[in-house]
């Protein structure tokens, strides 16, 4: 008999019999091989073995249900006999479950949340901020100058993109007859090449580019326009007192609740020279810059490079600047008392013990 065929039955009895009935079994197909291999040959009587072998799995393997099925009905029977001979400790006991697991789940759902802030977007794993922090600190700061972001992008060829963005910042939005106060964010064309999001009307590579463009989420653009198709209209904005035009170019979909960012509209990121701030001077510290790797670069190297980058412009500059993954924003970035990433962890070992 060969021997592949005997450990083959036999790993497939193991689940359904014990050692006595698997010998016994086993025994009877070495006996009826033996006959047919004299009568048929060796390769007729594995072929039989092997069907043989089938029907017995498939034998006991019915057995098993059935007995599971007689089983679970007598473990039913037990159970609501209980049910009904204990109402009041089997009322406290289910109720107790019942809000144990609901309060696990609820947390849970919400800690899915907290952990999938800015994920959404197509390069969340290559973009991060730029952020200042001095030597021997774990603080930092995100605002720095508007120079910093075209200078990382010419000089070092690991980052692909960047943004420089200001806000949100609350001011009037006008329509004809409607003004509402709107958060409004600048940033530059390169926005949309770091970010993802998903454009209703207008397109990413235009949405930005001209020096009066204006970009709408969906609710922003229902308020004004209602279900008219807003791009092209003028729209008033007020800066600082002066009322500024600019035509809408886009329209995306509104902002996901698990994300850092926070606006109703973007202008261009240059729009605020005409408050009178400098954008490509390395000594205002007023803007946040986003930047985008190469997909097969190492975060860390282009730490090491950069972190002396605002010495070489600023004389007598002490920070360093380095590299803060937009995923780990909502986390773990805090200015001041207990990270995001802490209270979520709390609440889990909280929801745990409950369900336990």
């Amino acid at each position: 008999m060969p021997p592949f065929l005997s450990r083959w039955t036999l790993l497939c009895l193991r689940p359904f019999t014990d050692e006595p009935i698997r010998d016994s079994i086993l025994e009877d197909l070495e006996e009826r091989y033996a006959v047919n291999r004299g009568r048929i040959g060796a390769s007729l009587a594995g072929l039989v073995w092997t069907g043989k072998s089938l029907l017995v799995l498939a034998s006991f393997s019915l057995q098993s249900l059935a007995w599971g099925v007689v089983m679970l009905k007598n473990y039913v029977k037990i159970a609501l006999r209980n049910l009904r001979n204990n109402k009041g400790y089997s009322l406290i006991n289910i109720a107790g479950l019942t809000v144990g697991m609901a309060c696990f789940l609820l947390i849970a759902l919400w800690a899915r949340d907290e952990l999938s802030f800015d994920r959404r977007h197509e390069h969340a794993d290559h973009t991060f901020w730029v952020v200042y922090r001095q030597p021997g600190s774990s603080d930092f700061s995100s605002y720095g100058c508007g120079a910093l972001g075209p200078a990382l992008r010419d000089n070092y060829p690991e980052i692909t993109h960047f943004s420089r963005h200001f806000g949100p910042v609350s001011s009037p939005l006008r329509f004809g007859d409607r003004v509402f106060s709107e958060d409004v964010v600048g940033a530059d064309p390169g926005f949309f090449d770091i970010f993802s999001f998903r454009f209703l009307r207008g397109k990413p590579d235009e949405a930005l580019s001209a020096p009066d463009s204006i970009v709408l989420t969906e609710s922003t653009a229902l308020k004004y326009f209602g279900d008219a198709d807003p791009i092209g209209k003028t729209m008033n904005f007020e800066w600082w007192g002066p009322w500024h035009d600019f035509k809408v170019t886009a329209v995306i979909a509104d902002l996901p609740e698990n994300t850092h960012l926070d606006f109703d509209f973007l202008l261009p990121f240059e729009f605020v020279t005409l408050s009178g701030m400098a954008i490509d001077t390395w000594d205002v510290s007023a803007y946040r810059t986003y930047v985008r790797l190469r997909d097969d670069v190492d975060p860390s190297a282009v730490d090491s490079k950069i972190a002396g980058i605002m010495r070489e412009h600023v004389p007598g500059y002490e920070a360093d600047v380095a590299l803060f993954p937009t995923r780990d924003i909502h986390l773990q970035y805090s200015q001041r008392g207990a990270k995001a990433v802490t209270y979520v962890r709390l609440f889990l070992l909280v929801g745990s013990l409950v369900l336990l």
